[in-house]
């Protein structure tokens, strides 16, 4: 008797795992209204601070910038912080050149090599955006990218 209680309750929690909860969660989403608070490219947007660590990027740190100031979103409402976390390749040249030519670059470059968190952690307190972003330099964006990820804020 104790067996097959316990192989009914085993056969119900694998049922409401795999068949039960899916199917409710599939019938709630059925009656669920569209989201309507979201943003259009045409309301006020708000600004985005993307915030990358980089380390030895001088491979892909140049498209990753064509990637992000290609953006479909308004160029006035992005910036792009970016931390050299002890880069010892040109990435550091790179983004120095870059920062000179794109104003909303803010490059920070840190001599030791401190590790990631602590790169994003700096950076965090010196963006302005009212959204954040993080990234790393090897995630490339397309045009539509940064307004996706914000719209729904």
């Amino acid at each position: 008797m104790i067996l097959a209680i316990i192989f009914w309750v085993s056969v119900f929690a694998i049922l409401q795992s795999y068949l039960f909860y899916p199917l409710i969660i599939k019938i709630l989403a059925r009656s669920k209204k569209d989201n309507s608070e979201v943003f259009s490219m045409s309301t006020n947007l708000p600004f985005v601070s993307i915030i990358l660590a980089a380390y030895n990027e001088e491979k892909v740190i140049s498209e990753k910038l064509r990637t992000v100031f290609n953006s479909s979103y308004p160029e006035d409402k992005i910036e792009l912080l970016v931390g050299s976390d002890g880069s010892t390749d040109k990435t550091n040249e790179i983004l120095r050149v870059n920062s000179n030519e794109i104003e909303a670059l803010r490059f920070f470059e840190f001599s030791n090599r401190r590790g990631k968190p602590a790169v994003i952690n700096d950076l965090r307190e010196e963006a302005m955006g009212e959204i954040l972003i993080f990234t790393d330099a090897q995630a490339m964006f397309t045009k539509e990218t940064i307004f996706e990820l914000v719209k729904h804020f």
